[in-house]
């Protein structure tokens, strides 16, 4: 029976405001990787071309070029809704703009996302939240759904019938990599945000003026995902990863904030690091080569206060280790000492008095952050360049086989030592 209305309207979900904030974009760049993904793309292909048929929308069948760009469709979109699922924070929901000149770096097609936006909550298989008015800080009146100001992007969620759908076919958002890989093409290998306020969680990308630093930035990436994708992982398919930077819209930036190489979020990254256990490259076992008491390291290389390589920085006799710790990333972060004092603080001080001149040179952790990521660049580009040795980066640390572990630990302290001035303590555990 056909639907007097085309529209999903009367089947708006349920939703807190703030899950709609927190809702991140969906970038429709994903491809099915597995026999698994392809099948079920399939499937849901034939199920939506059904719906479309049994509601008198669509009299014929695709064509085959029709059919590929809507499967390709349905694949980026099922790739984000399950990423999207596993943002506990936004409750599942993503977002996207339907502007059609924003599809040129998807792999989807404006008309069959709309069409997919439009079916899908008919057919029980997404939420939709269309573009909407909200107030920034959700107080009073916060959901104007029928206003034609539409600040805020149509949100979407995955329903529970659509992940049980997938899971018939193995596929859940905690197999989203073995499943769906990035096109590589089609990420962005850098990204630049605005400085963020305290108030704030999160901030704005910036669109950024290309350059040729620019260019060497991007460039340096894409090499790095190029070699990464020729090799085979434990977790799936190879990652795509890329540099955040912060603080774009300081005057006369200079790509000196942040630069740590990031992921998706259902990337290795991002994983609690007992579930990185049993990574594995190319069949092979790992290490995760972490550099210890990182932040204080490359503060003595920078001071040039020399130190025993081997001794923990943040070993201080009488003194709780996660709580120096702690106390450190604390100052580093502010980029100062603050006035109140506290023993921990106060005996941070006697050791380490050069502390109190971060704020006088400039130092603070999205400082640092820009120069560990600038060794890691270089780490990962070495080890791949003269010695065809695979790597993957979570901020200061690398996995790599086992095999590779003294080359490893070589270049990274040799790039570490070249960059500040000191070779750091390296610590190294068997996945």
């Amino acid at each position: 029976m056909k639907d007097d209305k085309y529209t999903a309207e009367k089947f708006k979900p349920e939703f807190e405001p703030e899950e709609l904030r927190a809702a991140k974009m969906a970038p429709l760049v994903m491809l099915p990787f597995s026999d698994e993904a392809h099948t079920a793309v399939d499937a849901l292909l034939d199920q939506t071309v059904s719906f479309q048929r049994e509601q008198g929308r669509r009299k014929r069948g695709l064509k085959a070029g029709v059919a590929l760009s809507l499967k390709a469709t349905i694949a980026a979109l099922i790739g984000d809704l399950l990423e999207a699922t596993l943002n506990t924070e936004s409750n599942g929901y993503c977002w996207r703009l339907g502007d059609r000149t924003k599809f040129k770096v998807t792999l989807a097609t404006s008309r069959h996302y709309e069409t997919l936006k439009k079916e899908w909550p008919l057919m029980g298989l997404m939420d939709v939240v269309d573009g909407f008015r909200g107030s920034d800080d959700w107080d009073g009146e916060i959901y104007h759904p029928n206003t034609p100001n539409k600040r805020w992007a149509t949100r979407l969620r995955a329903t529970s019938v659509l992940l049980s759908k997938l899971e018939d076919f193995g596929i859940s958002p905690a197999t989203l990599s073995l499943h769906f890989r990035t096109e590589q093409k089609k990420s962005q290998p850098i990204s630049l945000r605005a400085t963020k306020a305290r108030d704030q969680t999160k901030t704005k990308n910036i669109q950024y003026a290309k350059t040729p630093l620019t260019d060497a930035l991007e460039s340096d990436v894409r090499e790095i995902n190029e070699f990464l994708s020729e090799w085979e992982y434990s977790f799936g398919a190879p990652p795509v990863l890329y540099r955040l930077f912060n603080n774009g819209d300081t005057e006369d930036y200079q790509w000196d904030m942040g630069g740590r190489f990031y992921g998706s979020d259902s990337t290795y990254i991002n994983w609690k690091s007992e579930n990185r256990k049993g990574i594995q490259i190319g069949g092979e076992a790992t290490a995760e080569i972490d550099i210890k008491a990182c932040q204080l390291t490359m503060l003595h290389g920078l001071f040039g206060v020399d130190y025993d390589v081997g001794v923990d920085l943040y070993e201080i006799d009488g003194f709780d280790r996660d709580e120096v710790k702690r106390t450190v990333h604390i100052i580093v972060g502010n980029g100062r000492v603050s006035g109140r004092r506290n023993p921990v603080q106060i005996k941070l001080l006697e050791q380490y008095p050069f502390l109190n001149d971060l704020e006088a040179r400039g130092l603070n952790s999205l400082r640092l952050q820009a120069m560990d990521s600038n060794i890691m660049n270089q780490t990962l580009l070495t080890l791949k360049r003269q010695h065809n040795i695979p790597a993957l980066p979570i901020h200061d640390c690398l996995i790599v086989r086992a095999r590779d572990i003294g080359t490893a630990e070589e270049v990274f302290s040799e790039v570490f030592d070249e960059h500040i001035g000191v070779k750091p303590t390296l610590e190294t555990e068997l996945q």
